[in-house]
């Protein structure tokens, strides 16, 4: 009679805990309030907030986000053995069979929802989006390709499928259209963020140089990366708010868009952009301030090991996101109010 699995072994509540972790959950409170911004947007009355094919497009971003960490899990969990213990022991509970069964589960079922508002929509793009997200995000984690630790391909694997692609798919999901402001705003969005992803990777600098991964942050070291997260945040914060400005219409040069204020008076449109100004300057100078703090200790005296010590207490990627994206929720929330008085 064979032993029953490690997994079998355990409680519901062990196996449930173990997928928190190997899932990352613990990041949805920062990153989940990004995927009311397209909706809150792109609505101007009290029933729009009732629109059952955002939600649809929510449960498919769901599945996606926790499958690319699961795939992560699952390929790194010698190294997270060593590193990331938490992560680790949560793999090891739910097994690694069990990993890639759930990968598939959710891949499929987050397809098959894509696949359906594909057809309700008629815009087959929206399937194509999510299986170049799949892709990526298993490529990123994966070998042969393992685009985690192949220098620009990490950016251009990690910014689409984790920015680019769910703001895509969201904002046709509840506009149908894409406006050239709208645009801008995505690109911003994904750049910014981006770069703040880009130095939580130097978190795992000795580690992931120890074992003979060439992340960026082992592949261009640790100055060249921070000083690249710093002006991607900074540059993606200046394009995201041009995206803005044009969606109250206060931007010609990105065309005419009647978006949620662009029927106010100029004036009003203005004092407007002076406010949303404040409030995301406000949101992204903690991560700003964060990245600054990080290469001014990366550049200093000391051991290697001294100084990533202090990189790791400053660190604080999930605080960081979520002060930019709830920013942005709070302006997506004042446009949508006014919309709704007006």
């Amino acid at each position: 009679m064979s032993k029953p699995s490690p997994s079998a072994r355990k409680g519901p509540l062990a196996r449930l805990r173990a997928y928190y972790h190997v899932s990352r959950l613990e990041y949805l409170p920062a990153e989940a309030p990004a995927l009311t911004v397209p909706l809150l947007l792109g609505t101007t009355t009290l029933t729009g907030l009732l629109n059952f094919q955002w939600l649809e497009a929510v449960l498919t971003f769901a599945l996606l986000y926790t499958s690319g960490f699961i795939i992560n899990s699952y390929n790194d969990i010698e190294v997270d053995l060593r590193w990331k213990t938490r992560v680790a022991e949560g793999a090891k509970t739910l097994s690694r069979r069990t990993l890639l069964y759930l990968f598939v589960a959710q891949t499929v079922a987050a397809s098959l929802l894509a696949l359906h508002l594909s057809i309700v929509l008629n815009a087959w793009f929206l399937l194509a989006l999510v299986l170049l997200g799949v892709f990526f995000s298993t490529a990123y984690s994966l070998p042969p390709l393992h685009l985690k630790v192949r220098g620009i391909w990490h950016i251009i694997s990690l910014s689409f499928s984790a920015f680019t692609l769910p703001f895509l798919f969201f904002v046709y999901v509840v506009m149908h259209a894409y406006s050239l402001p709208i645009l801008v705003f995505i690109l911003g969005f994904t750049v910014a963020h981006y770069g703040i992803a880009l130095a939580n990777q130097t978190a795992d600098y000795l580690e992931d140089k120890a074992e003979g991964l060439t992340t960026p942050a082992v592949k261009w070291g640790l100055d060249r990366t921070l000083k690249l997260a710093k002006a991607m945040t900074l540059t993606g914060f200046i394009i995201l708010l041009c995206g803005i400005f044009g969606f109250v219409d206060i931007a010609p040069w990105l065309g005419t868009f009647e978006g949620a204020a662009g029927f106010l008076p100029f004036p009003g449109r203005f004092a407007l952009m002076a406010l949303i100004t404040v409030l995301l300057a406000t949101g992204y100078s903690v991560p700003t301030r964060g990245l600054f703090s990080l290469h001014t200790i990366s550049s200093g005296k000391g051991s290697i090991e001294k100084r990533m010590d202090a990189i790791k207490l400053r660190l604080n990627y999930p605080r960081w996101q979520a002060s930019g994206i709830w920013s942005l929720a709070l302006v997506a929330v004042l446009l949508y109010a006014i919309a709704v008085v007006y």
